[in-house]
């Protein structure tokens, strides 16, 4: 329901690979062989297009950890380019429509549902493991079908140049210390500004052109291809950086600054703790976690969060980001206690 299928036969015929559908391939050939399991029929179809053409798409493969693995093993991956809607709701409307039309007759409103919830569990691991790799690129799949159409291509040109499969200026040494441009846009697509900036610009820089140009009033976050900036990064040594792709700015409220940290009197206000309300770290209604929304990092209420959600856990890594498995509802009456785990002490795993 993303588009992946349509996506894929545009792009390759575009720019010259053969798309390799496998999703479609194993809807046309089931039922399938007596004893032949999707993952192995699906390792074989690609094993068979890999050996037979050297430019080749996978559209909706791996989506098993033993897939990645088989493919890890036998080729050099380049990127993959993953569709990301953020709104659930889309996604099931998207299937409705498919279902209604007959395009899919088997996805009923239960069995997409049971779709979702699969994908959130046995794909959602394989992601994790291609983002810690540095291999995912993130495309807003939300938006139109031209729309996402167009920025999928710029990000696969842009990997293709950087990887030197689509030529180049015969001057790159040259090229890259001299000045280049930079298309800052908001989340609804509109540019915002594209200053010129120097050749060994960090992201800050154009936090201080945005400034200087009357940004004051929001704090700016930026973004590309849905993974977060910090200010200290060089923009040409971005991630899926490439002349003509777009960095993405969005505006957040500022904070008020923060009160001067003393003993509360009396009890925690926000979780009745004996400790100070500014050292709370009990989870409450109230609390809130930093998500990927669209590709921006938006604050949620723990209410709100759902599976599928990728929070920002802090990490002080490449990728402090992890996804939402599975999130369950719980209703007591007044307050319980709760517990920090001494080192090597675990909780039993598939229970809340």
């Amino acid at each position: 329901a993303s588009g992946k299928s349509t996506l894929g036969a545009t792009l390759a015929g575009r720019l010259g690979y053969k798309s390799l559908d496998i999703g479609a391939l194993i809807r046309e050939s089931e039922p399938l062989p007596p004893g032949t399991d999707l993952d192995t029929f699906a390792m074989d179809v690609v094993d068979a297009a890999l050996t037979s053409e050297s430019k080749v798409l996978l559209v909706g493969f791996p989506k098993r950890q033993r897939g990645l693995d088989f493919l890890l093993g036998r080729v050099r991956i380049a990127f993959a380019l993953v569709l990301q809607v953020g709104n659930e709701d889309i996604l099931k409307a998207r299937g409705a429509a498919r279902h209604a039309s007959g395009e899919r007759p088997q996805d009923t409103k239960d069995f997409f549902q049971h779709r979702l919830d699969t994908f959130l569990e046995v794909t959602g691991p394989v992601l994790d493991k291609l983002e810690e790799l540095g291999l995912v690129r993130f495309v807003d799949a939300s938006r139109s079908k031209e729309f996402v159409e167009e920025i999928a291509h710029r990000v696969w040109t842009g990997e293709l140049e950087a990887m030197g499969q689509a030529g180049g200026s015969r001057h790159r040494c040259d090229a890259e210390e001299a000045d280049f441009e930079v298309s800052v846009c908001l989340l609804s697509g509109e540019e915002r500004l594209k200053p010129l900036v120097p050749a060994r610009a960090k992201v800050g820089a154009l936090r201080q052109c945005l400034i200087a140009d009357g940004e004051t009033e929001h704090d700016l976050k930026f973004s590309l291809d849905g993974q977060m900036l910090d200010d200290t990064a060089l923009i040409r040594g971005l991630s899926g950086f490439h002349p003509g792709c777009v960095i993405t700015m969005s505006r957040a409220k500022k904070l008020p600054t923060p009160a001067s940290k003393k003993q509360a009197e009396g009890p925690c206000s926000r979780c009745g703790g004996p400790h100070m309300r500014y050292d709370c770290v009990c989870f409450t209604a109230d609390s809130h976690a930093c998500i990927l929304s669209n590709g921006v990092e938006v604050a949620r209420a723990f209410p709100d969060l759902r599976a599928g959600d990728m929070v920002n856990t802090g990490k002080a890594d490449n990728n402090p980001y992890r996804r939402i498995q599975r999130v369950w509802a719980h209703r007591v009456e007044g307050k319980i206690p709760t517990y920090k785990l001494s080192q090597a002490c675990r909780l039993t795993p598939g229970h809340p």
